[in-house]
Protein backbone atom coordinates (compact mmCIF):
# COMPACT_ATOMS: atom_id res chain seq x y z
CA UNK A 1 0.00 0.00 0.00
CA UNK A 2 2.48 2.25 -1.04
CA UNK A 3 0.36 5.54 -1.34
CA UNK A 4 -0.90 5.20 2.40
CA UNK A 5 2.71 4.13 3.36
CA UNK A 6 4.04 7.70 1.98
CA UNK A 7 1.09 9.65 3.89
CA UNK A 8 1.96 7.64 6.96
CA UNK A 9 6.06 8.35 6.54
CA UNK A 10 5.84 12.11 5.36
CA UNK A 11 3.36 13.70 8.22
CA UNK A 12 4.68 11.17 11.23
CA UNK A 13 1.70 9.71 11.77
CA UNK A 14 1.66 7.03 14.71
CA UNK A 15 1.81 3.25 13.50
CA UNK A 16 1.88 0.58 16.19
CA UNK A 17 2.87 -3.09 14.85
CA UNK A 18 0.96 -4.38 18.08
CA UNK A 19 0.86 -8.13 16.75
CA UNK A 20 4.57 -7.92 15.70
CA UNK A 21 5.01 -10.97 18.34
CA UNK A 22 1.96 -12.86 18.68
CA UNK A 23 0.50 -15.59 20.54
CA UNK A 24 -0.95 -17.85 17.90
CA UNK A 25 -1.47 -17.73 14.01
CA UNK A 26 -5.08 -17.55 14.60
CA UNK A 27 -6.77 -14.13 14.76
CA UNK A 28 -8.85 -14.89 18.07
CA UNK A 29 -5.86 -15.60 20.38
CA UNK A 30 -3.82 -12.28 19.44
CA UNK A 31 -7.08 -9.92 19.64
CA UNK A 32 -8.63 -10.97 22.74
CA UNK A 33 -5.14 -10.09 24.35
CA UNK A 34 -4.62 -6.79 22.52
CA UNK A 35 -8.14 -5.91 23.70
CA UNK A 36 -8.08 -7.30 27.10
CA UNK A 37 -4.79 -7.82 28.19
CA UNK A 38 -5.53 -11.31 29.01
CA UNK A 39 -4.55 -14.47 27.33
CA UNK A 40 -7.27 -16.87 25.71
CA UNK A 41 -7.17 -19.66 28.57
CA UNK A 42 -6.93 -16.49 31.07
CA UNK A 43 -9.88 -14.71 29.48
CA UNK A 44 -11.89 -18.83 28.83
CA UNK A 45 -11.57 -19.12 32.62
CA UNK A 46 -12.20 -15.77 34.00
CA UNK A 47 -15.04 -14.64 32.29
CA UNK A 48 -16.42 -17.58 30.09
CA UNK A 49 -16.68 -19.87 32.92
CA UNK A 50 -14.67 -22.39 30.93
CA UNK A 51 -16.85 -22.83 28.11
CA UNK A 52 -16.03 -21.85 24.75
CA UNK A 53 -19.28 -21.06 23.30
CA UNK A 54 -20.42 -18.25 26.08
CA UNK A 55 -21.11 -14.72 25.57
CA UNK A 56 -18.37 -12.40 26.10
CA UNK A 57 -19.99 -9.97 27.39
CA UNK A 58 -18.66 -10.17 31.16
CA UNK A 59 -14.92 -9.69 29.73
CA UNK A 60 -12.36 -6.96 30.83
CA UNK A 61 -12.27 -5.04 27.19
CA UNK A 62 -10.21 -2.31 27.09
CA UNK A 63 -13.39 0.01 25.66
CA UNK A 64 -15.43 -0.32 28.86
CA UNK A 65 -12.61 2.18 30.87
CA UNK A 66 -13.12 4.60 27.96
CA UNK A 67 -17.07 4.68 28.84
CA UNK A 68 -16.33 4.62 32.38
CA UNK A 69 -14.39 7.40 31.75
CA UNK A 70 -17.37 9.07 29.76
CA UNK A 71 -15.93 8.25 26.13
CA UNK A 72 -18.81 7.25 23.37
CA UNK A 73 -17.36 3.79 22.51
CA UNK A 74 -17.59 1.96 19.05
CA UNK A 75 -16.46 -1.35 17.43
CA UNK A 76 -16.42 -2.69 13.87
CA UNK A 77 -15.60 -5.17 11.71
CA UNK A 78 -16.36 -5.75 8.01
CA UNK A 79 -16.26 -9.71 7.30
CA UNK A 80 -19.10 -11.38 9.60
CA UNK A 81 -18.69 -15.18 8.65
CA UNK A 82 -14.97 -14.95 10.67
CA UNK A 83 -15.66 -11.96 12.95
CA UNK A 84 -13.54 -12.17 15.80
CA UNK A 85 -15.89 -12.65 18.53
CA UNK A 86 -18.69 -14.39 16.72
CA UNK A 87 -16.86 -17.21 14.63
CA UNK A 88 -17.34 -20.68 16.05
CA UNK A 89 -18.26 -18.03 19.35
CA UNK A 90 -21.37 -16.98 21.00
CA UNK A 91 -20.46 -13.00 20.35
CA UNK A 92 -21.88 -10.44 22.69
CA UNK A 93 -25.47 -10.75 24.13
CA UNK A 94 -25.92 -6.76 23.80
CA UNK A 95 -23.86 -4.31 21.75
CA UNK A 96 -20.46 -3.81 23.57
CA UNK A 97 -19.98 -0.48 22.57
CA UNK A 98 -22.46 2.86 21.86
CA UNK A 99 -21.63 1.91 18.02
CA UNK A 100 -21.65 -1.68 17.03
CA UNK A 101 -20.67 -1.52 13.24
CA UNK A 102 -20.91 -5.54 12.87
CA UNK A 103 -24.77 -5.44 13.24
CA UNK A 104 -24.62 -2.79 10.63
CA UNK A 105 -21.68 -5.44 8.31
CA UNK A 106 -24.16 -8.25 9.04
CA UNK A 107 -26.93 -6.39 6.66
CA UNK A 108 -24.60 -5.41 4.10
CA UNK A 109 -23.43 -8.97 3.49
CA UNK A 110 -26.84 -10.65 3.61
CA UNK A 111 -28.38 -8.43 1.24
CA UNK A 112 -26.36 -6.68 -0.92
CA UNK A 113 -22.55 -8.49 -0.85
CA UNK A 114 -20.68 -8.98 -3.99
CA UNK A 115 -17.34 -10.98 -4.88
CA UNK A 116 -17.56 -13.68 -2.70
CA UNK A 117 -13.81 -14.88 -1.78
CA UNK A 118 -13.11 -18.13 0.32
CA UNK A 119 -14.09 -16.59 3.80
CA UNK A 120 -15.34 -13.00 2.88
CA UNK A 121 -17.53 -10.66 0.52
CA UNK A 122 -14.86 -8.03 -1.04
CA UNK A 123 -17.45 -5.66 -1.63
CA UNK A 124 -20.87 -3.92 -0.68
CA UNK A 125 -22.75 -3.43 -3.64
CA UNK A 126 -20.88 -1.27 -5.91
CA UNK A 127 -18.22 -0.27 -2.60
CA UNK A 128 -15.19 -1.83 -0.78
CA UNK A 129 -16.40 -3.35 2.23
CA UNK A 130 -13.00 -1.83 3.51
CA UNK A 131 -14.39 1.85 1.93
CA UNK A 132 -17.64 1.42 4.25
CA UNK A 133 -15.51 0.26 6.97
CA UNK A 134 -13.30 3.26 6.51
CA UNK A 135 -16.40 5.79 5.96
CA UNK A 136 -17.95 4.70 9.45
CA UNK A 137 -15.09 5.88 10.92
CA UNK A 138 -14.94 9.03 9.54
CA UNK A 139 -18.98 9.46 10.35
CA UNK A 140 -18.65 8.35 14.18
CA UNK A 141 -15.44 11.08 14.42
CA UNK A 142 -17.33 13.52 12.69
CA UNK A 143 -20.58 12.99 14.83
CA UNK A 144 -18.07 13.23 17.98
CA UNK A 145 -16.20 16.37 17.17
CA UNK A 146 -19.67 17.95 16.26
CA UNK A 147 -20.57 17.21 19.48
CA UNK A 148 -17.35 17.62 21.26
CA UNK A 149 -17.20 14.03 22.91
CA UNK A 150 -14.56 12.09 23.80
CA UNK A 151 -14.38 8.84 22.02
CA UNK A 152 -12.39 5.30 21.67
CA UNK A 153 -12.94 3.82 17.84
CA UNK A 154 -11.73 0.45 17.31
CA UNK A 155 -12.02 -1.60 13.79
CA UNK A 156 -10.50 -4.74 12.50
CA UNK A 157 -10.70 -4.63 8.69
CA UNK A 158 -9.81 -8.49 7.13
CA UNK A 159 -12.37 -8.21 3.82
CA UNK A 160 -9.56 -7.19 1.51
CA UNK A 161 -6.18 -9.04 3.47
CA UNK A 162 -7.82 -12.75 4.93
CA UNK A 163 -7.99 -14.53 1.86
CA UNK A 164 -5.12 -12.87 -0.83
CA UNK A 165 -2.06 -11.27 0.23
CA UNK A 166 -2.01 -9.06 -2.97
CA UNK A 167 -5.35 -7.42 -2.66
CA UNK A 168 -5.24 -4.93 0.03
CA UNK A 169 -3.25 -2.74 -2.78
CA UNK A 170 -7.27 -2.42 -3.55
CA UNK A 171 -7.85 -0.22 -0.60
CA UNK A 172 -4.79 1.74 -1.19
CA UNK A 173 -6.28 5.18 -2.36
CA UNK A 174 -9.03 4.69 0.20
CA UNK A 175 -7.07 4.62 2.93
CA UNK A 176 -4.71 7.15 2.19
CA UNK A 177 -7.62 9.24 1.75
CA UNK A 178 -8.67 8.41 5.39
CA UNK A 179 -5.16 9.24 6.65
CA UNK A 180 -5.83 12.60 5.32
CA UNK A 181 -8.42 13.60 6.70
CA UNK A 182 -6.99 12.34 10.22
CA UNK A 183 -4.06 14.55 8.97
CA UNK A 184 -5.74 17.26 8.13
CA UNK A 185 -7.63 17.07 11.83
CA UNK A 186 -4.16 16.22 13.38
CA UNK A 187 -2.85 19.98 11.43
CA UNK A 188 -6.12 21.67 12.87
CA UNK A 189 -6.05 21.33 16.24
CA UNK A 190 -2.59 22.01 16.59
CA UNK A 191 -3.03 25.04 14.30
CA UNK A 192 -6.51 25.93 16.57
CA UNK A 193 -4.07 25.55 19.61
CA UNK A 194 -7.55 24.08 21.38
CA UNK A 195 -7.34 23.54 25.08
CA UNK A 196 -10.29 21.27 25.17
CA UNK A 197 -9.99 19.63 21.96
CA UNK A 198 -11.88 16.06 22.31
CA UNK A 199 -9.34 13.35 23.23
CA UNK A 200 -10.03 10.70 21.03
CA UNK A 201 -8.59 6.97 20.43
CA UNK A 202 -8.89 5.40 16.90
CA UNK A 203 -7.41 2.44 16.11
CA UNK A 204 -7.61 0.48 12.83
CA UNK A 205 -6.62 -2.59 12.38
CA UNK A 206 -5.36 -4.73 9.27
CA UNK A 207 -5.19 -8.39 8.54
Amino acid sequence: MEVSSNILTHNKLKVSHIFKSHFSDNTYPNVVAAYTSHTEKEILKSCLHGREKFHFDGCPFIWKKFAKNGYLTAYAEDATAISTFNYLKKGFKKPPTNYYGLTLATGFEKYISRHALINTKLCYGPRLAFSVLLRYMKQITDLCRKHDSRYYLSVWATSMSHDYAHYPTLGDDHLANYLRYKTHLKKRFKKLKMKNKPKTESLLFLY
